[in-house]
């Protein structure tokens, strides 16, 4: 981040992660999960390049810092460029050929955080969103989807107070016919009480 300030450059943190890699370990043992991350490792490595920074963060997840970018789109490519390298199987000595595929989350700074905790952050957010978008896909970090994950924290601690301290009020609403105006049934209604903020 210093250097890129500095250079007045963009910089791209990648987080790279497996889609399904669970099924490897599970069918196959851990033995061969882990000869098949080097084998990604290695691949994502030669894809990026000698000058940029590849990280394993944990488990199947890998981190790639990506320097001297001129605009968000030339992220986008490279993005695609690791996607697009796994279309052809890894030969790993243990398992003959296996395929692996990947998502991804973006963030760019300056734009997505100033510094690597918020890129870190927002490229995290992103890789949720490609997962939950069908996988095998990148995703560039976008304002609204920490709005939404802070939204979802805000209410669900809400809603565990309002339980804590019996704040749900029980309602009954009748349902009437339109055509004599009977009484037809019930909807029950749970609501919280306004003291829950």
């Amino acid at each position: 981040v210093a250097q890129a300030q500095q250079a007045n450059a963009g910089v791209a943190v990648l987080v790279i992660d497996f889609d399904d890699f669970h099924t490897v370990n599970d069918g196959l043992g851990r033995a061969v999960g882990d000869e098949l991350l080097c084998m990604a490792a290695q691949r994502l490595s030669r894809e990026l390049g000698a000058h940029r920074i590849l990280g394993r963060q944990g488990g199947d997840v890998f981190v790639a810092v990506v320097d001297n970018l001129a605009d968000s789109a030339a992220a986008g490519i490279i993005a695609q460029q690791l996607i697009d390298a796994f279309s052809e199987p890894l030969q790993l000595a243990s398992a003959g050929e296996l395929f692996a595929q990947f998502s991804i989350g973006l963030a760019l700074f300056p734009d997505d955080g100033a510094n690597a905790a918020e890129l870190l952050r927002n490229a995290e957010a992103a890789l949720n969103d490609a997962k939950r978008s069908g996988r095998k896909l990148w995703r560039s970090y976008a304002h609204h989807l920490t709005t939404a994950a802070s939204s979802r924290l805000t209410l669900e601690a809400r809603l565990r107070r309002a339980l804590r301290l019996g704040l749900f009020e029980l309602h009954y609403q009748p349902l009437v016919s339109c055509a004599d105006g009977s009484i037809i049934g019930a909807e029950a209604l749970v609501r919280m009480h306004p003291d829950a903020d």
